[in-house]
């Protein structure tokens, strides 16, 4: 299997190897930490789309600005 679609905010973790198209499809807001469980579970990933009508719940630069904390950069290294 090279797609795995759709995916949600509460799939299951897990390493997928052999999936080279992932499609991001849900009705509640995508945050950082979810970035960052999908390029761990998907290494080899060389097409991401993504639809949600939302905007992130926990905006991560306003948290910066009031915490002083730092996230880390996802990378996905595979992408076309």
């Amino acid at each position: 299997m090279k797609h795995y679609e759709p995916v949600t905010n509460n799939f299951p973790d897990g390493l997928y190897p052999y999936i080279r198209v992932v499609s991001l499809h849900d009705e509640y807001p995508f945050e950082h930490e979810f970035f960052s469980r999908i390029v761990q579970s998907f290494p080899f990933m060389q097409k991401l789309s993504i639809a949600n009508r939302h905007g992130q719940n926990h905006k991560q630069s306003y948290k910066l600005m009031n915490d002083h904390q730092n996230l880390s950069i996802i990378k996905y290294n595979c992408l076309d």
